[in-house]
């Protein structure tokens, strides 16, 4: 299993934020939930289901799909660790992952869709690459007043994040290529790493890197 965590640690805050994000959701079936109790025993069952069951239902939803990416992560990993006769640097992201064999000059790239599933992978030789870039596209955040109903603060709130979210899906390492059925890779990371993997590319290109003896993720952590 990968030391290196897609989800390194369950903060409150990523657990609060999801709530958030599906709230409707949550306390509907926190009314659903305490009702039924409510209506099986008495009033203190129809609030401690109205209170508790949406809690326990976002954070067994959430911890479930923190699992996914990391389990997702090893998968990536793993597969651009055998599809590299030499992997001497990689590196693994939510959805994608990257690996160098600096001997023989080869760049591997594996990505999932968003269920997580495993796509083709995308080998090429360095030689071909034609430029390449660190790119994030941004992304617009939306502000609500103070007196804004919370059905609109919500709705802001989780316009912002699908902003943030969709923006995440296109920063990485972008490559143009020197093959017509090929002519772009793309590669996931977040982008001040991807900056960092700039200096990987360039050493690969100037034939100025050393190889590794064992599989180093770039950049350490």
């Amino acid at each position: 299993m990968s030391s290196h965590r897609i989800v390194k640690n369950k903060s409150f805050g990523l657990y609060f934020l999801s709530f958030m994000v599906l709230s409707p959701i949550w306390i509907f079936l926190g009314l659903i939930i305490g009702g039924f109790l409510g209506y099986q025993y008495n009033s203190t069952a129809f609030f401690f289901g109205l209170i508790c069951s949406p809690i326990a239902l976002s954070y067994f939803h959430t911890s479930r799909k923190i699992n996914k990416l990391n389990e997702s992560a090893d998968l990536l990993e793993s597969n651009v660790k055998k599809l590299l006769e030499n992997t001497d640097y990689y590196y693994t992201s939510a959805g994608s992952a990257m690996g160098v064999d600096v001997v023989n000059n080869i760049i591997v790239v594996v990505a999932t869709d968003r269920k997580l599933k495993l796509l083709s992978p995308i080998t090429f030789d360095a030689k071909i690459i034609k430029d390449y870039k660190a790119y994030s596209p941004g992304h617009t955040l939306t502000d609500v007043i103070g007196h804004a109903s919370t059905m609109d603060k919500h709705s802001v709130l989780t316009k912002n994040i699908n902003s943030q979210v969709n923006s995440s899906l296109e920063t990485g390492l972008y490559f143009s290529l020197d093959n017509i059925l090929m002519p772009k890779v793309f590669a996931k990371m977040e982008y001040n790493e991807a900056e960092k993997w700039l200096l990987i590319i360039e050493k690969i290109l100037n034939q100025t890197i050393e190889s590794q003896p064992s599989p180093m993720f770039y950049p350490p952590q």
